[in-house]
């Protein structure tokens, strides 16, 4: 696949505020409009965290749903993805009931391999026919992947190691493992903070996607603060371009 093809998703705002960056899309209304600017870029998904009346990550019902409301009519054709993570309620039956309390739901529901749960989870989603995208953290998660024979939507390999060089060195091991097992599902790469460009750098020579956005990073790949999502998504666009 050609570096100029790769597809690309925003992700918009995670557990951050406004404080930390005042571009941070919190409601309904400056999510879709952030997205729209995401899709203009090029974009083919966005991912966000739905927020309460007080700016607190949520998946209750209408918080959540005014979000997909929101971005269908704005953005057509743009698929839209939630987090299940346990920082936004720590039980997973309850955080199951949540979802399962959706009516408007969205396209795809990103599940953390190395919290709790994680096969309940997403057979739970595709029973109410929501895409699974499966975050991966290592190759120990690619392991669980592999064994349940899971086929998600695509699959997320989100590195938190903090080093930027070991942080490429195990997506690249966890690319690995999933390659060996001829497992063929979309794959995007992302890190946080300092890993973020050398991982997006890595995965496009890899021949795979990416994710970026203000939930991952602040900076530009030179160090300066961005302006907004799209201006990280611009500069990796840069990096694409250089790879072609």
């Amino acid at each position: 696949m050609r570096a100029a093809t790769l597809a690309f998703k925003a992700c918009l705002n995670g557990g951050r505020s406004t404080d930390e960056h005042r571009a941070v899309p919190l409601t309904p209304d400056a999510i879709a409009r952030d997205s729209w600017g995401c899709q203009q870029a090029g974009c083919f998904a966005v991912h966000v965290h739905p927020r309460d009346s007080q700016g607190q990550e949520t998946l209750m019902a209408d918080a959540c749903e005014a979000v997909v409301r929101a971005v269908r009519a704005t953005c057509p054709g743009l698929l839209l993805g939630f987090s299940t993570r346990a920082a936004i309620e720590p039980d997973w039956e309850r955080r199951l009931d949540l979802i399962r309390s959706w009516r408007v739901r969205p396209d795809f529901v990103s599940v953390n391999f190395w919290e709790s749960h994680p096969l309940d989870l997403s057979l739970a989603l595709s029973e109410l026919e929501i895409g699974v995208e499966a975050g991966l953290s290592g190759p120990a998660d690619a392991q669980v992947l592999l064994a349940s024979g899971l086929q998600p939507q695509h699959v997320l390999v989100e590195i938190s190691q903090p080093v930027p060089e070991a942080a490429v060195e195990v997506a690249a091991a966890t690319d690995d493992m999933l390659d060996e097992a001829g497992f063929s599902c979309p794959r995007f790469h992302h890190g946080y903070d300092l890993t973020t460009w050398g991982v997006i750098s890595a995965a496009v020579e890899r021949g795979h996607g990416f994710r970026v956005g203000l939930e991952d990073t602040l900076l530009l790949p030179d160090g300066r603060p961005a302006r907004d999502n799209q201006d990280l998504l611009q500069a990796a666009l840069r990096l694409l371009a250089r790879a072609v």
